[in-house]
């Protein structure tokens, strides 16, 4: 809806999430967008836990994905253009 940016504006409340007061606004601001477009995918994909789910890209979507997955229980795949990212796409959770 129009009015994201204004100090004050409408909007329906299925539209709306709720920030746990243990984030900072910071932290939260990601979430609002990549987390939620990857969160979705996830979630309304056909994978369950335990399946192999390949990450195509680690930057700011796929840094979320590999978290949120490898956390999910999904067996996590992390792939980019060489090896340069291959430490923190194992930090974040990917397996391989």
């Amino acid at each position: 809806m129009d009015g994201g940016y204004a100090e004050y504006m409408v909007a329906y409340v299925d539209s709306l999430s709720s920030i746990p007061n243990e984030i900072s606004v910071m932290e939260a601001a990601s979430l609002m967008c990549a987390g939620k477009t990857t969160f979705s995918a996830i979630k309304n994909c056909k994978a369950r836990p335990g399946d192999l789910v390949a990450i195509q890209g680690i930057g700011g979507l796929g840094h979320l994905a590999v978290q949120f997955e490898s956390k999910a229980g999904f067996l996590t795949l992390a792939i980019s253009r060489g090896n340069n990212k291959e430490a923190l796409a194992r930090e974040l959770g990917a397996l391989h």
